[in-house]
C-alpha cells in the first residue's frame, strides 16, 4: 500500500512537466524575497489541491495563474512559519539555551 502511494505521487508530480520547470526556476531564485512568497503560495495550492481532492482521481497540478492571489496566500504561509520559529526560539531563549547543554539532558535522561 505505501508503495502505491509513493508510485501515485511520482506519476501526479510528473504530469505537468513545464510547472514542476516553473517550481525549479522559483525555487532557484527563492533567495529573493518575493519568489519565496510565491514558492509559499504554490505550496499552499498544492496542499488545498490533495486535501480537497480524492485519490487516484485525475486532478491537475495548480497553475500559475492569479499570481496576486498566490503571492498572498506565500506571504500568510511564510508568517505562520516564522510564528513558529519565533515561538522555538522564545522557549530557547527562556530556558539559556539549556535543553541542549549535556548537563541537563544527562539529568532529563537519568529521571526517565
Amino acid at each position: 500500500m505505501i508503495f502505491e502511494i509513493f508510485k501515485d505521487s511520482f506519476e501526479y508530480s510528473l504530469q505537468y512537466k513545464t510547472s514542476i520547470l516553473k517550481l525549479g526556476v522559483l525555487l532557484i531564485f527563492s533567495l529573493l524575497i518575493i519568489p519565496t512568497f510565491l514558492g509559499g503560495g504554490y505550496s499552499y495550492r498544492t496542499i488545498s489541491i490533495t486535501i480537497n481532492s480524492f485519490i487516484n482521481s485525475n486532478d491537475h497540478s495548480p497553475s500559475y495563474k492569479n499570481l496576486g492571489e498566490m503571492l498572498i496566500q506565500g506571504v500568510k504561509v511564510v508568517l505562520v512559519c516564522f510564528i513558529y520559529l519565533l515561538s522555538l526560539l522564545l522557549i530557547f531563549i527562556l530556558t539559556n539555551g539549556y535543553l541542549f547543554d549535556v548537563a541537563f539532558l544527562e539529568l532529563i535522561f537519568n529521571l526517565i
